[in-house]
Protein backbone atom coordinates (compact mmCIF):
# COMPACT_ATOMS: atom_id res chain seq x y z
CA UNK A 1 0.00 0.00 0.00
CA UNK A 2 1.02 3.79 0.07
CA UNK A 3 3.56 4.73 2.50
CA UNK A 4 2.01 6.60 5.54
CA UNK A 5 4.09 9.00 8.47
CA UNK A 6 2.88 8.48 11.65
CA UNK A 7 2.98 11.41 14.40
CA UNK A 8 3.49 10.99 18.00
CA UNK A 9 2.52 14.28 19.35
CA UNK A 10 -1.28 13.93 17.90
CA UNK A 11 -0.79 9.81 17.54
CA UNK A 12 -2.28 10.07 14.36
CA UNK A 13 -0.61 8.53 10.77
CA UNK A 14 -1.19 10.66 7.24
CA UNK A 15 -0.30 10.49 3.69
CA UNK A 16 3.71 10.75 3.02
CA UNK A 17 4.92 13.43 1.29
CA UNK A 18 4.40 13.32 -1.93
CA UNK A 19 8.17 12.86 -2.82
CA UNK A 20 8.89 9.95 -0.70
CA UNK A 21 5.73 8.31 -2.14
CA UNK A 22 7.44 8.70 -5.75
CA UNK A 23 10.65 7.62 -4.52
CA UNK A 24 9.43 4.07 -3.28
CA UNK A 25 7.05 3.48 -6.31
CA UNK A 26 10.63 4.43 -8.44
CA UNK A 27 12.93 2.18 -6.76
CA UNK A 28 10.24 -0.90 -5.49
CA UNK A 29 7.30 -0.96 -8.42
CA UNK A 30 4.30 -2.42 -7.73
CA UNK A 31 5.07 -6.56 -7.67
CA UNK A 32 4.33 -9.72 -5.86
CA UNK A 33 5.60 -9.29 -2.26
CA UNK A 34 8.46 -12.01 -3.40
CA UNK A 35 10.18 -10.24 -5.97
CA UNK A 36 11.16 -7.31 -4.43
CA UNK A 37 12.55 -6.02 -1.15
CA UNK A 38 13.95 -2.78 0.52
CA UNK A 39 15.23 -1.50 3.74
CA UNK A 40 15.27 2.31 4.75
CA UNK A 41 17.83 4.47 7.01
CA UNK A 42 17.71 8.17 7.90
CA UNK A 43 20.86 10.55 8.82
CA UNK A 44 21.09 13.98 9.92
CA UNK A 45 16.94 13.92 10.28
CA UNK A 46 15.82 13.49 6.77
CA UNK A 47 18.24 11.63 4.22
CA UNK A 48 16.49 8.26 3.57
CA UNK A 49 18.35 5.50 1.41
CA UNK A 50 16.50 2.61 -0.17
CA UNK A 51 17.55 -0.81 -1.00
CA UNK A 52 15.81 -2.49 -3.52
CA UNK A 53 16.20 -6.03 -4.44
CA UNK A 54 18.54 -7.42 -7.97
CA UNK A 55 20.06 -3.52 -8.21
CA UNK A 56 23.14 -1.56 -7.28
CA UNK A 57 21.18 1.58 -7.02
CA UNK A 58 20.54 3.60 -3.99
CA UNK A 59 18.07 5.95 -3.17
CA UNK A 60 19.12 8.96 -1.58
CA UNK A 61 15.80 11.33 -0.92
CA UNK A 62 16.39 14.65 0.75
CA UNK A 63 13.23 15.11 2.65
CA UNK A 64 13.84 18.98 3.31
CA UNK A 65 14.64 19.51 -0.65
CA UNK A 66 12.01 17.29 -1.59
CA UNK A 67 14.21 15.97 -3.97
CA UNK A 68 15.70 12.40 -4.99
CA UNK A 69 19.03 11.39 -6.36
CA UNK A 70 19.40 7.35 -7.62
CA UNK A 71 23.26 6.45 -7.50
CA UNK A 72 25.41 3.58 -7.69
CA UNK A 73 25.62 1.13 -4.42
CA UNK A 74 27.06 -1.31 -3.17
CA UNK A 75 24.52 -4.31 -4.52
CA UNK A 76 21.87 -5.50 -2.52
CA UNK A 77 22.56 -8.28 -0.31
CA UNK A 78 19.33 -9.63 0.84
CA UNK A 79 19.04 -9.78 4.49
CA UNK A 80 21.23 -7.18 5.37
CA UNK A 81 20.85 -4.91 8.20
CA UNK A 82 21.68 -1.24 8.13
CA UNK A 83 22.46 0.81 10.84
CA UNK A 84 23.23 4.66 10.54
CA UNK A 85 25.67 6.36 13.29
CA UNK A 86 27.77 9.60 13.04
CA UNK A 87 26.99 10.75 9.67
CA UNK A 88 27.44 6.88 8.18
CA UNK A 89 25.54 4.37 6.76
CA UNK A 90 26.47 0.71 7.48
CA UNK A 91 24.98 -2.21 5.70
CA UNK A 92 25.74 -5.47 7.02
CA UNK A 93 25.86 -9.19 6.44
CA UNK A 94 23.32 -10.62 4.29
CA UNK A 95 23.14 -12.82 1.40
CA UNK A 96 22.20 -14.31 -2.00
CA UNK A 97 18.34 -14.02 -2.92
CA UNK A 98 18.27 -18.03 -2.44
CA UNK A 99 18.77 -17.29 1.22
CA UNK A 100 21.43 -20.30 1.68
CA UNK A 101 24.77 -18.54 1.72
CA UNK A 102 25.49 -15.96 4.82
CA UNK A 103 27.91 -12.60 4.11
CA UNK A 104 29.79 -11.22 6.47
CA UNK A 105 30.41 -8.27 4.37
CA UNK A 106 30.42 -4.46 5.32
CA UNK A 107 29.80 -1.12 3.24
CA UNK A 108 29.80 2.14 4.88
CA UNK A 109 28.35 5.27 3.40
CA UNK A 110 29.91 8.54 3.97
CA UNK A 111 26.74 11.40 4.17
CA UNK A 112 28.86 14.19 4.12
CA UNK A 113 31.37 13.10 1.19
CA UNK A 114 28.63 10.67 -0.80
CA UNK A 115 30.81 8.21 -1.24
CA UNK A 116 30.75 4.27 -0.55
CA UNK A 117 33.36 2.39 1.32
CA UNK A 118 34.30 -1.46 2.39
CA UNK A 119 34.53 -1.37 5.86
CA UNK A 120 36.28 -4.50 7.89
CA UNK A 121 34.13 -7.15 7.40
CA UNK A 122 31.80 -8.89 10.58
CA UNK A 123 33.11 -11.67 12.71
CA UNK A 124 30.28 -14.15 11.83
CA UNK A 125 28.62 -14.35 8.77
CA UNK A 126 24.62 -13.55 9.16
CA UNK A 127 22.09 -12.49 7.40
CA UNK A 128 18.33 -11.78 8.24
CA UNK A 129 20.04 -10.26 11.56
CA UNK A 130 19.19 -6.94 13.36
CA UNK A 131 21.21 -4.11 14.59
CA UNK A 132 21.52 -1.34 16.65
CA UNK A 133 23.88 1.50 17.88
CA UNK A 134 24.98 2.05 21.32
CA UNK A 135 28.37 4.46 22.11
CA UNK A 136 30.85 3.88 19.71
CA UNK A 137 29.56 0.21 19.03
CA UNK A 138 27.33 -1.39 16.24
CA UNK A 139 25.50 -4.33 17.89
CA UNK A 140 24.56 -7.09 15.19
CA UNK A 141 22.11 -9.55 16.61
CA UNK A 142 21.05 -13.05 15.47
CA UNK A 143 20.09 -13.36 12.13
CA UNK A 144 20.69 -16.92 10.42
CA UNK A 145 24.29 -18.58 9.14
CA UNK A 146 25.59 -21.75 7.92
CA UNK A 147 24.51 -23.63 11.48
CA UNK A 148 20.94 -21.98 11.35
CA UNK A 149 19.33 -19.58 13.11
CA UNK A 150 22.27 -18.00 15.85
CA UNK A 151 21.62 -16.91 19.08
CA UNK A 152 25.14 -14.97 18.72
CA UNK A 153 25.43 -11.05 18.94
CA UNK A 154 28.55 -9.03 18.49
CA UNK A 155 29.24 -5.73 18.71
CA UNK A 156 30.95 -3.84 15.99
CA UNK A 157 33.51 -0.69 16.26
CA UNK A 158 31.82 2.07 14.34
CA UNK A 159 35.27 3.65 13.28
CA UNK A 160 36.84 1.03 10.84
CA UNK A 161 37.35 1.33 7.39
CA UNK A 162 40.01 -0.94 6.65
CA UNK A 163 39.30 -5.04 5.16
CA UNK A 164 43.63 -5.76 6.01
CA UNK A 165 43.39 -9.26 6.81
CA UNK A 166 45.67 -8.37 10.36
CA UNK A 167 42.61 -6.57 11.66
CA UNK A 168 42.35 -8.12 14.52
CA UNK A 169 38.72 -9.33 16.83
CA UNK A 170 39.67 -7.33 19.74
CA UNK A 171 39.98 -4.10 17.58
CA UNK A 172 36.45 -5.23 15.99
CA UNK A 173 35.04 -5.66 18.88
CA UNK A 174 34.36 -9.69 18.69
CA UNK A 175 31.39 -11.73 20.49
CA UNK A 176 29.33 -10.84 23.58
CA UNK A 177 27.20 -12.95 25.48
CA UNK A 178 24.56 -14.78 23.46
CA UNK A 179 21.06 -13.99 23.58
CA UNK A 180 18.36 -16.49 25.44
CA UNK A 181 16.48 -16.96 22.13
CA UNK A 182 17.80 -17.88 18.36
CA UNK A 183 16.48 -15.28 15.90
CA UNK A 184 16.13 -14.61 12.61
CA UNK A 185 13.81 -11.26 10.95
CA UNK A 186 13.80 -9.55 14.81
CA UNK A 187 13.86 -5.90 15.65
CA UNK A 188 16.66 -4.13 17.46
CA UNK A 189 16.71 -0.83 18.84
CA UNK A 190 19.13 0.71 21.99
CA UNK A 191 17.56 2.70 24.61
CA UNK A 192 19.09 4.17 28.23
CA UNK A 193 22.02 2.09 27.53
CA UNK A 194 20.96 -1.18 26.82
CA UNK A 195 19.99 -2.85 23.38
CA UNK A 196 16.34 -4.06 23.35
CA UNK A 197 15.45 -7.20 20.82
CA UNK A 198 12.21 -8.39 20.11
CA UNK A 199 10.41 -10.85 17.82
CA UNK A 200 11.91 -12.52 14.82
CA UNK A 201 11.72 -16.34 14.06
CA UNK A 202 13.75 -18.97 15.90
CA UNK A 203 14.89 -22.19 14.26
CA UNK A 204 11.69 -24.25 14.05
CA UNK A 205 10.29 -22.07 12.22
CA UNK A 206 8.27 -20.19 14.93
CA UNK A 207 7.55 -16.55 15.12
CA UNK A 208 8.18 -14.84 18.02
CA UNK A 209 6.11 -12.58 20.00
CA UNK A 210 8.90 -12.64 22.97
CA UNK A 211 11.80 -9.92 23.78
CA UNK A 212 15.05 -9.67 25.87
CA UNK A 213 17.04 -7.12 26.75
CA UNK A 214 21.49 -6.44 26.87
CA UNK A 215 22.80 -4.78 29.78
CA UNK A 216 26.61 -4.04 28.24
CA UNK A 217 27.70 -3.20 32.05
CA UNK A 218 27.31 -6.81 33.24
CA UNK A 219 27.46 -8.43 29.56
CA UNK A 220 23.86 -10.25 30.10
CA UNK A 221 20.57 -10.67 28.39
CA UNK A 222 17.37 -10.51 30.48
CA UNK A 223 13.94 -11.30 29.47
CA UNK A 224 11.30 -8.52 28.98
CA UNK A 225 7.39 -8.60 28.28
CA UNK A 226 6.40 -10.38 25.38
CA UNK A 227 4.65 -8.07 22.53
CA UNK A 228 0.61 -8.89 22.08
CA UNK A 229 0.87 -10.16 18.82
CA UNK A 230 4.23 -12.38 17.17
CA UNK A 231 6.35 -10.55 14.64
CA UNK A 232 8.89 -11.03 11.94
CA UNK A 233 10.74 -9.00 9.38
CA UNK A 234 9.03 -5.25 10.92
CA UNK A 235 10.53 -2.36 11.14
Amino acid sequence: GAPLVYDPGCDLWSGAPDVLSSAIQTLAPPAPRSSYDWDLSTSHGHLCFLFPRGSSQVGRLDLDAESMVVEDGPGYRMGATVAETDGYIYMMGGGNEEGDEASARVDRYSVRIEVWGRAAPLGLARTRACSAVLGRWIYVVGGKGSSGVLTSVEKYRNDLFSIDDEETESKNGGLVAHMTQAREGAKAVSYNEKIYVIGGQNNEGKVLACGEVYTPKDDSWAPVAPMSYPRIGFR
